[in-house]
């Protein structure tokens, strides 16, 4: 045993030593891709593979660069998940680890010992890296395309012009009203999928269009007949088959892919207890990410993750939490910036006058 005294070995049975050696393992693994220095140009002056030296340390212990080019200085951490944030990187795994197990904002605040609202934060920021991963996702392969529908919901908010639903009260006007979320999913037969809305109600062709982009031109396609994803396929000349009954199916010709994924994707929002419309978007990100590696070992997961998302610089703050990378349907959001007259604090009850809305 590498990591501990033989006397300790001595006392513990094979596997509990191999759980120990592959978790320090892990660990370490996980610490050096988050210091590993991946700044294909310097993001204060943009010159590309730039000459780099160790510029000392910030107020917060972090390691800092010094740009040979421009002469400035930048944390080792400038434009990735950590940037900007108070949390050191041993709380942002456990949090990113605790949020892949469906844990709960309260869950994850008393886990790293932070408030509800710097869990929400940090949530949001996570999942907006996420977003960046699957919106590179193209579909080369076979697949099924259909829409999984959720009723708007506007969790956290008060609203003063919207009519309380009692539960499980059902939408006026059918699955397709403006009352409804549609998540467009085009899923691939090994487990591959990608997941996005564009509109509430009845998906369009401009809807099905944007969606195209992550299709591959001349795949074979199948889908339920709805006229938008006939179009985009016929312009990506896509060969498809259309089912329209379930009497239809055979052990080739099918949508159970798709359908299974949609019910996966229901019990995933419903560990959840329902997601605010505006950002379905971001959640059913971090669902495709969990279908991508399901049956994976979860630390695994989050080594693979960091590796990813490392190689992204992406500036998001506090400020765009609720105006960057959102579902900005009109009927989704309700005139959002100025809709709250009110607000309410799920964790004290009280209600008051302000500009920030408390949505967990």
């Amino acid at each position: 045993m590498e990591f501990i005294t033989q006397n300790v070995v001595s006392s513990l049975y094979p596997y509990q030593i191999e759980n120990i050696e592959r978790q320090i393992i892990d660990y370490q693994s996980l610490n050096m891709a988050e210091k590993k220095n991946n700044f294909y140009m310097c993001p204060k002056c943009g010159a590309v593979h730039p000459r780099l030296i160790k510029g000392g340390m910030s107020h917060s212990g972090k390691q800092m660069y010094r740009c040979k080019e421009c002469d400035k200085r930048f944390t080792y951490d400038n434009g990735h998940l950590t940037w900007y944030s108070h949390q050191p990187y041993d709380k942002w795994s456990m949090f990113i680890k605790s949020t892949l197990e469906h844990g709960s904002l309260l869950t994850n605040s008393a886990l790293i010992d932070v408030s509800p609202s710097t869990a929400f934060r940090m949530r949001h920021k996570f999942l907006s890296f996420l977003s960046l991963i699957t919106e590179e996702k193209t579909i080369d392969k076979a697949v099924e395309i259909d829409e999984k529908v959720f009723m708007e919901s506007h969790k956290g908010y008060r609203l003063s012009n919207v009519k309380g639903r009692k539960r499980q009260m059902p939408a006026a006007g059918g699955a397709y009203s403006h009352q409804f979320v549609s998540l467009i999913c085009g899923a691939d037969r090994e487990n591959g999928s990608y997941i996005q809305a564009y509109s509430m109600g009845h998906p369009t062709i401009k809807d099905a269009t944007l969606f195209g982009k992550h299709i591959s031109d001349n795949i074979f396609a199948w889908t339920d007949g709805q006229n938008c994803y006939t179009k985009m396929l016929c312009d990506k000349r896509c060969p498809f088959k259309i089912l329209t009954d379930h009497k239809e199916y055979d052990s080739e010709n099918h949508l159970n892919t798709v359908n299974s994924l949609h019910s996966r994707m229901a019990e995933w929002y419903r560990n959840y207890r329902g997601v605010a419309t505006v950002y379905i978007n971001r959640y059913a990100a971090l669902f495709s990410i969990w279908q991508q590696y399901a049956g994976c070992d979860l630390q695994e997961i989050i080594l693979k993750l960091i590796q990813k998302i490392s190689k992204y610089m992406h500036y998001f703050f506090v400020r765009d939490i609720r105006d960057k990378d959102i579902f900005e349907d009109p009927t989704a959001i309700y005139e959002r910036k100025g809709m709250a007259d009110h607000f309410i604090n799920p964790f004290d009850g009280s209600i008051g006058d302000s500009t920030e809305y408390w949505t967990f």
